[in-house]
Protein backbone atom coordinates (compact mmCIF):
# COMPACT_ATOMS: atom_id res chain seq x y z
CA UNK A 1 0.00 0.00 0.00
CA UNK A 2 0.98 3.21 0.97
CA UNK A 3 4.47 1.76 2.81
CA UNK A 4 5.43 0.14 -0.36
CA UNK A 5 4.93 3.27 -2.19
CA UNK A 6 6.76 5.64 0.03
CA UNK A 7 9.82 3.14 0.08
CA UNK A 8 9.48 2.90 -3.59
CA UNK A 9 9.77 6.97 -3.97
CA UNK A 10 12.36 7.61 -1.61
CA UNK A 11 14.54 4.35 -3.30
CA UNK A 12 14.06 7.02 -6.75
CA UNK A 13 15.23 10.22 -5.45
CA UNK A 14 17.77 8.34 -3.52
CA UNK A 15 19.66 6.65 -6.16
CA UNK A 16 18.73 9.75 -8.64
CA UNK A 17 20.44 11.94 -6.34
CA UNK A 18 23.46 9.38 -5.22
CA UNK A 19 23.80 9.37 -9.31
CA UNK A 20 24.19 12.84 -9.49
CA UNK A 21 27.16 12.91 -6.72
CA UNK A 22 28.79 10.19 -8.38
CA UNK A 23 29.45 12.51 -11.64
CA UNK A 24 30.18 15.57 -9.45
CA UNK A 25 32.75 13.75 -7.26
CA UNK A 26 34.04 11.70 -11.15
CA UNK A 27 34.43 15.62 -12.70
CA UNK A 28 38.34 16.53 -12.84
CA UNK A 29 37.59 20.02 -11.75
CA UNK A 30 36.28 18.47 -7.95
CA UNK A 31 38.16 15.76 -8.39
CA UNK A 32 42.09 17.21 -8.80
CA UNK A 33 40.76 19.80 -5.67
CA UNK A 34 39.55 16.70 -3.27
CA UNK A 35 42.76 14.64 -4.00
CA UNK A 36 44.96 18.12 -3.56
CA UNK A 37 42.78 18.47 0.05
CA UNK A 38 43.03 14.68 0.84
CA UNK A 39 46.85 14.62 0.28
CA UNK A 40 47.26 17.39 2.94
CA UNK A 41 45.19 16.15 5.28
CA UNK A 42 47.05 13.09 5.29
CA UNK A 43 50.29 14.81 5.62
CA UNK A 44 49.09 16.91 8.73
CA UNK A 45 46.35 14.20 10.08
CA UNK A 46 48.29 14.07 13.58
CA UNK A 47 48.80 18.06 14.00
CA UNK A 48 45.12 18.34 13.29
CA UNK A 49 43.82 15.30 15.75
CA UNK A 50 42.57 13.39 12.63
CA UNK A 51 39.78 16.43 12.41
CA UNK A 52 39.21 18.08 8.99
CA UNK A 53 39.46 22.03 9.32
CA UNK A 54 36.70 24.63 8.71
CA UNK A 55 38.43 26.68 7.14
CA UNK A 56 40.22 24.47 4.28
CA UNK A 57 36.29 23.01 4.27
CA UNK A 58 35.65 27.02 3.31
CA UNK A 59 38.57 27.30 1.27
CA UNK A 60 37.43 24.23 -0.96
CA UNK A 61 33.88 25.79 -0.97
CA UNK A 62 35.31 29.20 -2.18
CA UNK A 63 37.53 27.74 -4.77
CA UNK A 64 34.17 25.63 -6.34
CA UNK A 65 32.20 28.93 -6.89
CA UNK A 66 35.20 30.44 -8.65
CA UNK A 67 34.85 28.24 -11.25
CA UNK A 68 32.56 30.66 -13.00
CA UNK A 69 29.49 30.60 -14.32
CA UNK A 70 28.46 29.16 -17.87
CA UNK A 71 26.50 31.15 -21.36
CA UNK A 72 23.14 29.85 -19.55
CA UNK A 73 24.31 31.46 -15.92
CA UNK A 74 24.74 28.18 -14.35
CA UNK A 75 27.36 28.07 -11.77
CA UNK A 76 29.70 25.26 -11.85
CA UNK A 77 27.53 23.18 -8.88
CA UNK A 78 24.65 24.27 -10.82
CA UNK A 79 25.05 22.03 -13.58
CA UNK A 80 24.87 18.86 -11.16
Amino acid sequence: GIMNTTVNYTYQYLAKRFAVLSQFLYDDHIKSRLMKDAKSFRDNAKALNNRYPYDRAHTFNQEIRRLGVDSQNLGYLDKF
